[in-house]
């Protein structure tokens, strides 16, 4: 399915949706009793779709809120970050256009066209755009806690935007985002990020600060029934996976792991097969899709039926540019970063290692 024009449109998902990922056990999945939410959707450069549904009534902060439209005037609403789904087959997408507010829609369409909606992954800001916005890159859930309380903090505009490790430290070297951040595991090396930050940003002085660590490892079915235990059983014809679209970290991880096994890509079933999220991953297995998946364990935890079998440790870390990292925005991310508030709510996520969140673990600083 390709959407017209600027990549986005209002539509709904399909039944067919619902009933692959029902509510329970998929709890932020949401759903009326009479209809399926209105959703704007976008296109993404990675042939799947972001999904962010209309709610008249949101109380939390994690939204784009309506102001001056009729319905806002009545109740809180807006387009809701947190129940926010990521789609790659089509048929899960309902091709009648969805009806929403007039008012809502134009505020939709004045706020994407002026690039302050980067919800999909997509930016279409200029250079000289970027001198008062603030981008950051990542797929992870605690930057979208951490542009909300910058928000909140500063003058400027702070953005998202959902590309992968990969494709963040790229879009930093073609100056589309202000902020990569970035989990690439180095096998020859044994370690992660820098050696891949030093190749893609050549040229630039740049900081690097250490945000949290996150168990790897393979989703399994319950039980692990195959008894899947290292890399070297995805050889085996009895064995599917599903892999994580190029440009992911974990993407990145599975091809150094089969790589130092000396496995070739095409002697592993269900290589090709590509979703683009650890949750779409850990469901695919857990549905009987696939017999193995990578993930974190943090998004492990939220499918039943599944198994987390540890293989190790990584570290996420953020990028910015030295001539950025001094500035008065950019320090006080840090400041929030460093502060003991925000770790506790990352900490309370569960699944994160916050020692030494925002610890500098490489600069140009200092020349």
């Amino acid at each position: 399915m390709i959407l017209s024009e600027n990549d986005y449109q209002i539509l709904k998902l399909t039944d067919a949706f619902y009933k692959a990922y029902p509510n329970p056990p998929y709890r932020e999945i949401l759903k009326k009793k009479q209809r399926a939410y209105n959703c704007l959707l976008f296109q993404t450069h990675y042939n799947y779709f972001i999904c962010i549904p209309y709610r008249t009534e949101i109380s939390h902060r994690y939204a784009f809120h309506f102001t001056n439209t009729l319905r806002a005037k009545k109740h809180k609403s807006g387009l809701d970050y947190s129940k926010i789904v990521i789609i790659e087959k089509s048929e899960y997408i309902d091709s009648t256009d969805a009806i929403i507010d007039k008012d809502e829609f134009k505020k939709n369409i004045l706020n994407i066209s002026n690039g302050s909606t980067d919800m999909a992954g997509r930016n279409k800001t200029t250079q000289k755009g970027m001198a008062n916005q603030i981008i950051i890159c990542g797929q992870d859930m605690v930057l979208d806690l951490l542009a909300n309380r910058l928000n909140q903090c500063i003058g400027e505009n702070v953005f998202r935007s959902y590309k992968g490790s990969y494709n963040a430290l790229y879009a930093m070297y073609q100056g589309e985002v202000n902020v990569a951040t970035a989990h690439l595991w180095h096998g020859k090396t044994n370690s992660y990020n820098i050696p891949y930050i030093s190749s893609m940003l050549p040229g630039t002085d740049l900081v690097v600060l250490h945000l949290l660590k996150r168990k790897q490892g393979f989703y399994v079915q319950k039980g692990n029934p195959k008894n899947i235990q290292s890399f070297e059983d995805l050889k085996r014809s009895d064995i599917t996976i599903v892999n994580r679209e190029p440009g992911s970290g974990v993407r990145v991880l599975i091809d150094e792991k089969l790589r130092q096994a000396g496995i070739p890509t095409q002697e592993v079933n269900g290589y090709q097969d590509i979703v683009s999220s650890h949750l779409e991953a850990a469901a695919a297995v857990n549905r009987g899709d696939a017999d193995v998946a990578v993930g974190s364990e943090k998004h492990s935890l939220s499918v039943p039926g599944i198994d987390f079998l540890f293989m190790q440790e990584e570290s996420y870390d953020m990028v910015i540019r030295k001539e950025d990292f001094l500035k008065k925005p950019y320090q006080k991310m840090i400041e929030i970063i460093r502060s003991s508030e925000y770790q506790k709510e990352v900490a309370g996520l569960g699944g994160y290692n916050v020692e030494n969140m925002g610890k500098i673990i490489y600069s140009d600083l200092i020349q």
